[in-house]
């Protein structure tokens, strides 16, 4: 048994759409996972100061793993790794041997710093805290400052393993990370309060490792540390890595700027916040991540190989893909969105308001959805061609239009009655000062929705081919019935409402099931009476998968 799932542990994927599956299918045990994770967070806490202290806590960590371990990332490393296995396996792990050491030194001079700065930081990105949160966010900050640390090296380690195409170890090691918080809330929370939960985010972050270590055994690829280490090797990688590294920072530091300002509206505001972006980061990771992650190593090849007709085919066909699937997510999120809500994190402490809220933040989140999964493709296509500068500009603009237009409408909706009570009646949330949180994801949609555009404008000119070919198509038919499933689903919705006990899990589960399985149906439908080229695959996939099990042999029944 164990040599059986250490070999499928160990199975190389070359295809991209067979290991975009496995990707996906991992990612969405690990979706699910993280989907218990804060429900039972919600359900112990619900969206209050308790959980607002928690999510505030994990910004400057997030920070710090962007600002030293994405310069040691594999999306960086893969190419100049390639390079030097091809030229002979020892050339390469010395190679990682100076990344780790490389890595491990800055890591280490960062970390102590930020540790003894960490009440400066804290003020800074939690305007809104004071007494007793600021000092518990201080404290929880310096403990998860050892989560960047052990994340950069698997992500590091990550290089060889997705070099090696073995993409399911890839897959696993975020359903460890949190397997590990679970256990954290299960059976430390109880004992250590939050504090337990941040021993399971640690003991998460130590798993996502060790998964990696048998593969760097196997292949012979365990680094070394060296103090002398060749820095001129280390700055010719962030020379290249730098400008994805700001492009990373810039996400990030967007989300922890918009976090603050949810820290000034009112208790709970960064929970919901929070809660909502990580639902709306589902549909993001099953689609956009998948996708990107497994096409990345093949854009390598191809673009090294200077093929740049089939480069460009490829991002084309997978940004078609992603579009198919995604504008779909985006009408069931929008109808369903308190139904979603309600399911996922209804339970305990987290109670109707707190619902409605979430729900309404998670309809603006998930706007941007199709235009985030995009994105990522096309920065995954501009890092395979080691083209990073660009990017970082297209980003960095969108970024600070984001801000700025996040903090401008903060300060016109604060104790605007009028919009509050617009935002009530269109959104179905209590019409009190906690409804203008919602300007905050609107303000991040749109800077999505606008770096997406121009990175595809940009990337269609700097990737020219005699391929005339149009995402509209995909675009229209999506669009069309993605109207329709909506349409469709919240007519279901409204049938089965006096039908089924909404007060109950099941009430609401089964509400939302049924309209959201008729509106798939409806659309599937849809998808095959405009015959979607996208749909007509997935068919022709679907059927090529299902015909060898039909069509093995029956052996009637012995007799007796």
């Amino acid at each position: 048994m164990f040599q059986r799932i250490s070999a499928l542990i160990n199975t190389s994927f070359h295809g991209v759409q067979q290991a975009a599956l496995v990707v996906s299918v991992f990612t969405l045990a690990s979706q699910i996972l993280g989907l218990l994770r804060d429900r039972l967070l919600a359900g112990t806490y619900g969206a209050g100061a308790s959980l607002d202290i928690y999510y505030t806590a994990f910004r400057i960590p997030d920070i710090l793993f962007v600002a030293v371990a994405s310069f040691f990332s594999f999306t960086i490393l893969i190419p100049f790794f390639i390079e030097r296995e091809r030229k002979s396996h020892e050339s390469a792990r010395e190679f990682i041997s100076t990344m780790f050491s490389g890595f491990m030194i800055m890591m280490s001079v960062v970390a102590m710093a930020a540790y003894f700065m960490m009440p400066w930081l804290v003020r800074l990105i939690a305007p809104g805290f004071e007494g007793s949160m600021l000092d518990t966010t201080i404290e929880l900050s310096r403990w998860l400052i050892l989560s960047p640390v052990i994340l950069g090296l698997s992500n590091l380690f990550s290089t060889i393993t997705q070099s090696q195409r073995k993409f399911l170890i890839y897959a696993l090691s975020p359903v460890l990370y949190n397997i590990g918080i679970i256990a954290g809330i299960l059976f430390l929370q109880p004992i250590f309060g939050l504090q337990g939960i941040i021993y399971g985010v640690i003991g998460g972050t130590i798993l996502h490792l060790l998964i990696q270590l048998p593969v760097l055994l196997t292949s012979n690829y365990i680094p070394h540390f060296k103090i002398d280490v060749n820095w001129g090797h280390i700055w010719a990688v962030m020379r290249t890595s730098l400008p994805r590294t700001l492009t990373l920072a810039f996400s990030t530091i967007t989300l922890t700027i918009l976090g603050a300002m949810a820290t000034t509206i009112s208790s709970g505001s960064v929970a919901i916040f929070d809660l909502s972006k990580n639902l709306h980061s589902v549909p993001i990771a099953l689609i956009g991540i998948s996708f990107s992650v497994a096409a990345f190593p093949s854009l390598v090849i191809l673009y090294e190989e200077g093929n740049i007709a089939m480069f460009a085919r490829r991002i084309r066909e997978a940004a078609r893909h992603i579009i198919f699937w995604s504008i779909p997510v985006i009408g069931l999120f929008i109808v369903l969105r308190a139904q979603i809500v309600r399911v996922i994190f209804g339970t305990g402490r987290f109670d109707w308001t707190d619902t409605r809220l979430t729900a309404a933040v998670l309809a603006l989140f998930v706007v941007s959805v199709a235009a985030h999964n995009v994105m990522l493709l096309l920065l995954r296509g501009y890092y395979a061609a080691q083209s990073t500068k660009k990017p970082l500009w297209i980003v960095g603009i969108g970024s600070i239009m984001t801000i700025i237009i996040g903090y401008i409408a903060l300060r016109i909706t604060q104790g605007s009655e009028i919009f509050i009570d617009f935002v009530s009646k269109l959104l179905r949330i209590p019409a009190t000062g906690d409804a203008i949180i919602v300007v905050l994801p609107l303000a991040y949609s749109i800077g999505i929705i606008i770096i997406c555009i121009t990175l595809w404008l940009s990337f269609k000119n700097d990737f020219k081919n005699n391929k005339k070919e149009s995402l509209l198509p995909t675009i229209t038919h999506a669009s069309i019935v993605t109207i329709l499933i909506g349409v469709v689903s919240y007519g279901v919705l409204q049938i089965l409402a006096p039908l089924m006990n909404l007060n109950t899990f099941w009430g609401i589960f089964g509400q939302g099931f049924i309209a959201g399985v008729i509106g798939i149906i409806i659309g599937a439908m849809a998808f095959m009476y405009l015959r979607t080229p996208e749909f007509a695959m997935l068919v022709r996939r679907s059927r090529k998968k299902i015909r060898p099990i039909l069509s093995m042999p029956q052996y009637p029944d012995k007799e007796i």
